[in-house]
């Protein structure tokens, strides 16, 4: 089974460090949820892709260069929407606000596909 892991990613903080640092929080905090998934046992059988744990990465190799906004990335994260079996929405801060999660909800509609929305580990 495939999970989509979706989670708030841009931050409103204007001051660039404070901006780095809040959406860095938050890749840690997908990070924790999916790893508690793994830590029990429960789900070895599955395999959970969030699209900011994977491209924050990746980003920082390029000087943080590459878009951080839900338009830039829409089309990738379609291609691995498509690919699951379902998607999870984690409900962190702001999470009613973002554009990318309303974007993929609303995505997930449009092709059926079941969407949970789970509490992040505290």
């Amino acid at each position: 089974m495939l999970i989509y892991v979706a989670s708030p990613y841009s931050s409103k903080e204007t001051n660039i460090v404070n901006n780095l640092l809040e959406r860095t929080a938050r890749v840690n905090s997908v990070c924790k949820y999916i790893a508690s998934k793994y830590k029990y046992g429960l789900n070895r059988d599955t395999m959970y892709f969030s699209p900011i744990v994977h491209f924050h990465n990746i980003s920082q190799h390029y000087e943080h260069s590459l878009p951080t906004d839900a338009h830039f990335w829409e089309s990738v994260n379609k291609i691995m929407i498509n690919l699951a079996d379902k998607v999870e929405v984690l409900m962190l801060s702001e999470w009613k606000e973002s554009i990318g999660i309303k974007m993929e909800i609303q995505y997930c509609k449009e092709i059926n596909k079941p969407v949970f929305f789970v509490e992040p580990i505290s």
